[in-house]
């Protein structure tokens, strides 16, 4: 059981598997729209030149960003959003044919157009891999890049953002001990995020709310589907994070143990890109595009 679900992390970026599709993590940008608007501030990664899949690379280094606490999207910015652009450039390896020397120049400017930074990463890839935009490679040169230039980015998550306490409530419909063990896993997993997260909903926070659905597919399967869902104060939905997985008949019937991790573990990159989407509303309410 845990080896299922173990394996799901590395599939999540995944866009379109045959099914089954183990626990897949939705980008609710994509497969759940959401009704808040762009986040008041944070940074707007522009498309990377120069590369064969300049989309992908983009959206890998705002998933980067999130993971660290940075508010970062690939669609509009505004008024006060920071800008990040790159530009790829490759020329054969010395060492062998199928190999290229990769030095990607990332440069970041304020809201005024100011240099506030710059970080020029220097590394070998395959060919085949970086012509494909490969999503392992992409996540790789993003997650290396975004440990280099998070720290400068302190400044353009700071002007008038509120950054709202979560609360992870109720997980209705799981088998077992899946709603207790559930809840504590996400309040855990988006703690270790960065997250302040509160074990009551507060006035002006934010609450996850979780539904499981585990369906008998067969005498020897079953198929578990788990939604969660992120709402404004004012309830209004900020989009949902869906995972599916199946899993031998009856083996969350009682103790969800490891599961329970691996599916927070899963599903917590998912709902922070959710919540810093969705980041509302700054202090003195500007919401201009850009």
């Amino acid at each position: 059981m845990r080896a299922a679900l173990v394996g799901l992390a590395l599939l999540l970026p995944a866009a379109c598997q045959p099914p089954p599709q183990p626990f897949r993590s939705f980008d609710p940008a994509r497969e759940q729209p959401l009704s808040a608007p762009a986040s008041p501030a944070g940074v707007l990664v522009r498309a990377v030149i120069g590369t064969p899949q300049p989309v992908a690379l983009a959206e890998a280094m705002a998933q980067a960003l999130t993971r660290r606490d940075v508010i970062a999207n690939t669609g509009a910015g505004n008024l006060r959003s920071w800008l990040l652009t790159a530009v790829a450039e490759t020329a054969p390896a010395a060492s062998a044919g199928d190999i290229l020397e990769l030095h990607i120049r990332w440069d970041l400017n304020d809201n005024n157009g100011r240099p506030r930074g710059a970080f020029d990463q220097r590394t070998h890839v395959r060919a085949a891999e970086w012509a494909a935009g490969a999503p392992a490679l992409m996540r790789r040169l993003a997650a290396a890049a975004a440990a280099e230039l998070a720290p400068r980015f302190a400044d353009a998550n700071a002007p008038g953002v509120t950054q709202r306490t979560l609360t992870v409530s109720s997980v209705d419909g799981a088998p077992g001990d899946g709603g207790v063990s559930l809840r504590r896993a996400l309040d855990g997993a988006l703690r270790r995020r960065g997250f302040h997260v509160s074990d009551a909903v507060v006035d002006n926070g934010i609450v996850i709310a979780g539904t499981v659905r585990v369906s008998r597919l067969n005498a020897a399967s079953d198929e578990v589907h788990i939604a969660w869902t992120a709402l404004a104060p004012d309830g209004a939905v900020l989009g949902t994070v869906e995972q599916r997985n199946r899993v031998p008949a009856g083996s969350l019937s009682r103790r969800w143990g490891r599961a329970a991790s691996d599916v927070a573990e899963a599903a917590a990159p998912g709902i922070a890109r959710l919540i810093a989407r969705a980041q509302v509303v700054s202090s003195d309410g500007a919401r201009g595009t850009r």
